[in-house]
């Protein structure tokens, strides 16, 4: 809500629901920035509620992306238990998804491979940049 200088109140924006922290980092996940930054700060957080981000990844179709990034994450470093990634692997996609599909104008870089066979993704993401947030978060 807007109060203009006549007293008048106007609504700039509606929504059905206040986002979760884990819906944001759902959305956030979908983005360079959210890969590369966002999403492994607020994993550093330690506010994230596992199960509601199982269960809303599932709702939006998004499981496979969720855990093949936490997986990705824990060969990097360790960033959730192992239990928690194969939680994730009982609900990938039948059908293959592209993982940052922003990103696929640079191509790939060879070391996509295991990770895209296991969570049945096509993987467009800068692994350099996800480490480098990894030691900066």
């Amino acid at each position: 809500l807007v109060k203009d200088g006549s007293g008048s109140i106007s609504i700039i924006e509606s929504t059905e629901n206040v986002l979760t922290f884990e819906d944001i980092f759902l959305k956030k996940l979908l983005t360079t920035e959210g890969v590369e930054d966002l999403c492994i700060k607020m994993l550093r957080t330690g506010e994230l509620d596992f199960d509601e981000l199982i269960r809303s990844s599932i709702e939006n179709e998004l499981a496979s992306v969720v855990g093949c990034y936490l997986d990705i994450l824990n060969n990097i470093e360790s960033f959730v238990s192992v239990d928690l990634v194969d939680r994730f692997l009982e609900h990938i996609s039948r059908d293959r998804k592209v993982f940052l599909k922003e990103e696929k104008t640079y191509g790939k870089s060879g070391w996509e491979g295991k990770y895209e066979d296991k969570w049945n993704l096509d993987l467009y993401l800068d692994i350099d940049a996800i480490k480098h947030g990894v030691r900066s978060a």
